[in-house]
C-alpha cells in the first residue's frame, strides 16, 4: 500500500480519499520537529511505499538563508531522498 503525506491539510484530505489511507500533514509552520517525525512514523505502520508531495518549490520557506517552512527543511529532517517531477 502506499502512503501519502503533504503539506497541505485540503491536499492531505484528498489523498485520503485517493488512496483509501489515511494521511498526515507534514507542515513544519504547524508542528514541531518532533510532530512530523511522529506524524511521518504512524504513518508509515503498514505502507509499502511513502510518497512526500512538496508544495511549491524546494527551497520556498520563509524567508533568504533559512530552510524552516521549505520542502528542504522536511526532506532534511525525514532523512528522505528528493525526486523532482514536472
Amino acid at each position: 500500500s502506499v502512503c501519502l503525506l503533504s503539506p497541505s491539510v485540503a491536499q492531505s484530505s484528498i489523498y485520503r480519499r485517493v488512496s483509501g489511507r489515511y494521511t498526515h500533514c507534514l507542515d513544519s509552520r504547524l508542528l514541531s520537529a518532533g510532530q512530523v517525525l511522529q506524524g511521518l512514523y504512524s504513518a508509515s505502520v503498514g505502507a509499502d511505499l511513502i510518497i512526500i508531495d512538496g508544495s511549491g518549490g524546494l527551497y520556498d520557506g520563509d524567508g533568504p538563508g533559512t530552510l524552516h517552512g521549505s520542502d528542504a527543511e522536511i526532506a532534511a529532517l525525514t532523512h528522505t531522498p528528493v525526486v523532482l517531477v514536472t
